[in-house]
């Protein structure tokens, strides 16, 4: 039961939007159906699917934001149209017609057709485009793969590839290729979409976020049954559980486990446990000594105690990643085993490389909490201590993740030693995780100033794997290739995978509706309703 304390708490959240509805001009009448959601970081801004790179700006993208295709709530694997209604492919799947979706309108009021979509692709893969954003993003793939994208009419385009990419349907769903209208983002606001949310407002640095109900929404089954999300940044889990508590949030994400329990056994609340398809690793600078050494690379690996990560760093909120593909990912090789740990074994490594006396290094962690990664200064500090019993003394860095992200992918020579990051997946394929992170072409070396191979390693056999399994339309031979293509990344160690973290929500039996997450921060949140009854 509410308090009354608490419910004064909340009509006070839920006004204080509304007043931000009114005094921004929104549309319509004014209503409490307000969603309130609650998360341990905030978006980064500005809001462009394009240039994205964080779980916590995801989430709101995708309630603003429609790409061609979309993949259907509570799947993986299941695309469904979106702002186009059908398409073909030629017969060697290089050339890709897509129909597209007449009627729908921008949140600004300008009209969605083919020229829009040109104008989200060239921004995001042509160098030579007026409007290109060469930010960091998770469209490196695309940009390799795309040759042109041409408006045959008003609402029918055409995408040409320069190779076949299997998966060329689902990296269209993802949240980076939702399309942005021309004229805002020509004026620099890119969160303008087509969704059925639209931006209301953004404070204090994106710690909370007004999004709107867009009224006119295309598809009429799923116009939001809300008038609005306000999404709120609150790094301490103790705050965010009592927000809860009060009645100030509907929904809080990533509590740790002390704050979970207290809700588990309380039919206000309903906690889920949505499987992960991340992975954190610890990654090391191939391209530099000693970590051209794979012994050495090896020796650190059993040097790690993952198993001892997962109980005191992670508190049993995740399962030891034995592979850099997740288990929940279909062509995950189930018949690896991450190293054991064994000193002996380690110290005999390094000395056999020349590191019998070990070796200082700094290892780059990011500030911020992560879904992959909640307490990355202890995660650290853990490994810090694990590195030691092999003599290897570890200075710890932190900055802020886009800080983070700019040394470690955004330098023409990144120079650094190792750093401790993860991996959000997309969408249900293991090139999600092999490509990006081993192709050679994604190492700085070819790719220039952005590049997704943190590790920098180059290995003529992986790449040759996980470059083919792209165009390979076979899936028995693909997933053969993946299978392979994980042993040489566990045996050659360029980084180590730690764990495979769960998402806690803990949501209140006010909410309605709310489809589980299956891929990164795809809620839809759409279809959600708040009650004034449990």
């Amino acid at each position: 039961m509410i308090t009354g304390m608490s419910r004064r708490l909340l009509f006070r959240a839920v006004v204080s939007g509304l007043v931000l509805f009114v005094q921004f001009g929104a549309a319509g009448a004014v209503s409490a159906q307000m969603l309130h959601f609650a998360r341990p970081t905030p978006s980064e801004i500005p809001l462009d699917p394009a240039t994205a790179v964080g779980t916590p700006t995801v989430k709101v993208t995708y309630q603003i934001f429609d790409g061609l295709v979309r993949i259907k709530p509570g799947t993986n694997d299941v695309l469904l149209p979106a702002l186009a209604t059908e398409w073909s492919t030629s017969e060697d799947g290089l050339l890709w017609s897509f129909a597209l979706r007449e009627g729908v309108k921008f949140h600004d009021g300008t009209q969605f057709d083919s020229d829009a979509v040109v104008f989200t692709f060239r921004r995001q893969m042509d160098p030579d485009y007026r409007y290109y954003t060469d930010s960091y993003g998770y469209n490196n793939t695309l940009r390799g793969i795309v040759q042109s994208v041409t408006a045959i009419s008003p609402y029918v385009v055409q995408i040409r590839l320069n190779k076949p990419y299997t998966e060329f349907l689902f990296s269209l769903s993802t949240f980076n290729m939702g399309i942005v209208s021309p004229e805002s983002a020509m004026e620099k606001k890119y969160e303008v979409g087509t969704g059925p949310f639209m931006l209301h407002m953004i404070d204090n640095d994106g710690k909370r976020i007004f999004l709107q109900k867009n009224e006119l929404y295309w598809d009429a089954e799923r116009v939001p049954n809300i008038d609005g999300i306000v999404f709120h940044a609150v790094e301490d889990n103790q705050e965010r559980a009592k927000m809860l508590r009060n009645g100030v949030v509907h929904i809080a994400e990533g509590l740790d486990v002390r704050s979970l329990e207290a809700f588990v056994d309380d039919s206000e609340f309903s906690v889920r446990k949505i499987p992960s398809q991340s992975v954190s690793y610890f990654a090391v600078n191939t391209s530099k000594k000693p970590f051209s050494d794979k012994r050495v690379r090896q020796a650190i690996a059993y040097l790690l105690d993952v198993p001892g990560l997962i109980r005191n760093v992670y508190a049993e909120q995740a399962i030891t990643a034995h592979s850099f593909v997740p288990e929940t990912i279909d062509g995950h090789n189930s018949k690896l085993r991450t190293f054991p740990r064994d000193t002996e074994r380690a110290r005999k490594l390094l000395a056999e490389a020349g590191y019998s006396e070990g070796f200082k290094m700094t290892l780059d962690v990011p500030r911020d909490s992560r879904s992959y990664m909640p307490e990355p200064a202890k995660l650290a500090d853990v490994i810090a201590s694990n590195l030691e019993e092999g003599s290897i003394t570890v200075e710890i860095r932190t900055s802020s993740f886009l800080d983070l992200l700019d040394r470690l992918f955004e330098t023409e020579k990144p120079d650094y030693d190792a750093c401790l990051l993860g991996w959000n997946s997309d969408r249900n394929d293991p090139s999600d995780f092999l490509y990006p992170f081993f192709a050679i072409s994604n190492a700085y070396t070819s790719m220039g100033s952005s590049h997704s191979n943190v590790s920098l390693f180059v290995h003529n056999r992986l790449d040759e794997l996980v470059v083919k399994a792209q165009q390979t339309y076979d899936q028995k031979i693909r997933t053969e290739m993946y299978m392979e293509a994980q042993e040489i990344v566990n045996e050659e160690a360029p980084l180590i995978p730690i764990a495979n973290v769960y998402t806690n929500l803990v949501v209140n039996s006010k909410v309605k509706k709310l489809m589980t997450p299956i891929v990164m921060g795809n809620y839809g949140l759409e279809t959600v309703s708040v009650t004034e009854e449990n």
